[in-house]
């Protein structure tokens, strides 16, 4: 008798036999990838969490602290006070500018007081503005008016509300002032020979002015200490005091 052997079967229970094998090694890849996975988020939470280093900021120590102070109180001493203040008008000494609400002209005696009043801010400004004229004339120092204003508009107005006596005759330049003109309206050249003439120093002068343009101009040519009044609208109690802490005690 002749056994025949059917290769068909053969072939297929060898596949059966394989595809086992072949699951069964994926199943077991699977699990270990399981493993691998667990142990690494395991060994992560496990670990301290990474910070990042912050910029670092040099915070004095109580010793520093103490020598800026020293420093800064010896620069105070040693710093001249004031011997002369030069002063723009508009919008300096007033809180409007008065060249400008009028139209350029040249004579305002014709405006009402109350105008005046309330170009300078009111009276209790006005009331601030004399004690502080009165403290600088107490320290002995000069005052100047600068200005693109007409002179008889800066003196009229001054006068309207009691501030004139603070200002010598010959120390308000204004537009048509012989010295601005001379210069070509360059207000720090006016007030670098007004120094000159007083042997006044750098540090004992200051010049105070809304116009940044002319304040830039002051700084840049290093002629004396400056006082921006950037709001426009007239030195400021903030401004007063600080200039005030620049008088001889």
């Amino acid at each position: 008798m002749v056994l025949k052997l059917d290769m068909r079967d053969g072939s297929e229970g060898n596949g059966l036999i394989i595809g086992g094998i072949v699951l069964g090694l994926a199943g077991l890849l699977f699990l270990a990838g399981l493993v691998v996975v667990g142990f690494i988020a395991f060994g992560t939470s496990s670990r301290s969490p990474v910070i990042k280093p912050t910029p670092s900021v040099s915070i004095p120590l109580a010793s520093q602290a103490e020598s800026t102070k020293k420093d800064l109180s010896v620069e105070k001493k040693t710093q001249k006070p004031f011997q002369i203040v030069f002063y723009d008008f508009d919008q300096t000494l007033p809180v409007i500018h008065i060249f400008h609400e009028t139209e350029g002209v040249e004579d305002v005696s014709g405006k009402n007081d109350q105008f005046f009043i309330d170009a300078f801010g009111g009276k209790e400004r006005i009331d601030r503005l004399k004690k502080h004229f009165e403290r600088l004339a107490k320290a002995e120092v000069k005052c100047v008016i600068v200005s693109y204003s007409y002179t008889a508009v800066i003196k009229e107005s001054l006068a309207r509300v009691g501030l004139i006596g603070f200002f010598e005759k010959e120390a308000i330049f204004g537009r048509d002032s012989e010295a601005l003109i001379r210069m070509k309206g360059q207000k720090y050249k006016v007030i670098s020979e007004e120094m000159d003439s007083q042997s006044i120093s750098y540090e004992e002068a200051l010049f105070v002015d809304d116009s940044k343009k002319n304040i830039d101009e002051c700084e840049k040519n290093r002629t004396c200490r400056i006082l921006h009044v950037y709001e426009r609208r007239g030195l400021t109690e903030k401004d007063l005091v600080f200039l005030e802490g620049g008088l001889k005690k």
